[in-house]
């Protein structure tokens, strides 16, 4: 796998797997929870509602039950509400979180349902991780806790929490996904305290590692962790189930930034539903399982160029991120505000080379003939810009000073109810609507924006 710690996604996804509506037909699925990509960048899921794992090869349209998918049970050619899995390359075999059944299997990636080993019984697993001395973690979401075992052997050792449930740092509530690193360091999604934890080996106590700020969309919050990933630099990976979203949280960091999903639920293709898992590929594309759409979405890796929207002739006065550098192309400028996630826009002098780079469109620049600029295309791009035009009232709150329309039209993005807002570019109050009322008027102080599928 490719460093992905600085790594770009595309904003829009490709439907890879799924995408029919639910269902139990080999082209559907239904709630699945985890997902891993092998080196062909075939795709193993956990069809949890199917009660089967399906593989899915690259390219394919449909994807092949390789065990469970003859209703729910508990024989060794049935599964029951499958929530995690792994691949084992050593036995070349599926570890599998078998968590209605309350057992852990293991499934011969060359065999039948009769290659089908039972591991461990009687636990209530969620998660499943398998560290580099060949010890298998699992979260027992029931006890709150994350507990190691030696494969074929029966001592078991708590690692992580086991205090009951509760948000102390020795406590969990509800883990889900773990992750351990080459350190023994175990990352635990814990689900209800809406955080990521970190217990490093014989600790008695975790550190939050992400998270811990209570459910919400801020970047400072996580809402629902679930899968997780952890690359060499300690950087968190982490699917918000609750926003809709997954984050990157590099350690020590007191904030996390998105890198797939809007933090808004819906079916478009920069959009997701609840996501539990994802996965990369040796390329370092993303493939995430997004649960309540009932597909796997791949987002690939972006070199910047689809991450903006190019204004010819057009620049944005001043320089705001440290001082402007001398770029030999406008696709070198541009590639110096893709590196900084605080870059909104930039501009290129094409006669003196010169590359300024801000962190906000302003009052959204002028005309220049011998200037090429960019904007970053965000978030909350689901909201159409009207120029000229207001939506008189405000009936969410109070009306708030914001210093620019891309600050009102962000407070419009956060608020769900939303779906329509004004800002005026002489005092700066923004004003926020739940609907865009008998459709607004002309008005040459005002810029306002609605949410796409308002009529206007």
């Amino acid at each position: 796998l490719r460093n992905i710690t600085d790594a770009r996604w595309e904003r829009n996804g490709m439907t890879v797997a799924g995408g029919h509506r639910r269902g139990n037909a080999t082209n559907q699925l239904n709630e699945p929870r985890s997902l891993f990509v092998d080196e062909n960048q075939t795709m193993f899921i956990a069809d949890s509602r199917n009660h089967r794992i399906v593989r899915w090869k690259l390219n394919d349209t449909n994807g092949e039950v390789v065990l469970g998918g003859l209703g729910q049970g508990n024989r060794l050619d049935q599964l029951s509400w499958p929530s995690d899995m792994l691949i084992d390359k050593e036995t070349n075999s599926l570890i599998i979180c078998d968590r209605g059944n309350r057992r852990v299997l293991r499934w011969s990636l060359s065999g039948n349902a009769t290659t089908v080993k039972i591991l461990l019984r009687k636990i209530f697993c969620f998660g499943i991780a398998l560290d580099d001395q060949r010890y298998l973690y699992i979260s027992d979401s029931a006890k709150h806790e994350v507990s190691r075992y030696k494969i074929g052997k029966q001592k078991v050792n708590v690692v992580a929490g086991g205090n009951g449930e509760g948000s102390a740092t020795n406590q969990l509530n509800w883990p889900t996904y773990i992750f351990v690193d080459r350190e023994q360091s175990v990352y635990v999604s814990d689900f209800r305290n809406h955080r990521v934890m970190k217990w490093k080996k014989d600790a008695k106590q975790g550190i939050v590692a992400a998270g811990g700020q209570g459910k919400g969309i801020a970047m400072t919050q996580l809402s629902n962790p679930r899968e997780l990933f952890v690359d060499r630099l300690g950087t968190i990976f982490v699917a918000a189930d609750g926003s809709h979203r997954v984050m990157r949280w590099p350690e020590e960091a007191t904030q996390g930034t998105v890198i797939v999903g809007t933090s808004r639920r819906g079916r478009k293709t920069n959009q997701l539903a609840c996501p539990w898992a994802f996965s990369f590929d040796q390329h370092g594309n993303i493939y995430v399982l997004d649960h309540n759409n009932y597909r796997v979405q791949r987002f690939s890796l972006s070199d910047g160029s689809s991450s903006f929207t190019t204004k010819e002739n057009w620049i944005y006065p001043g320089n705001d991120m440290g001082k402007a550098t001398i770029q030999t192309t406008y696709a070198k400028c541009r590639a110096e505000c893709f590196k900084d996630e605080r870059c909104k826009v930039f501009s290129w002098n094409q006669e003196t080379r010169s590359c300024s780079l801000k962190s906000t469109i302003g009052n959204g620049g002028e005309y220049d003939p011998n200037a090429q600029s960019g904007y970053r295309e965000e978030d909350d791009s689901e909201l159409v810009m009207k120029e000229n035009w207001v939506y008189p009232g405000n009936d969410l709150g109070e009306a708030t000073n914001q210093s620019t329309y891309a600050a009102c039209r962000i407070q419009c993005f956060k608020e769900e109810q939303c779906k329509a807002f004004s800002w005026n570019n002489k005092t700066y109050i923004c004003s926020l609507k739940s609907s865009i009322g008998n459709g607004g008027r002309p008005d040459p102080n005002f810029q306002s924006g609605f949410r796409e599928g308002e009529i206007n």
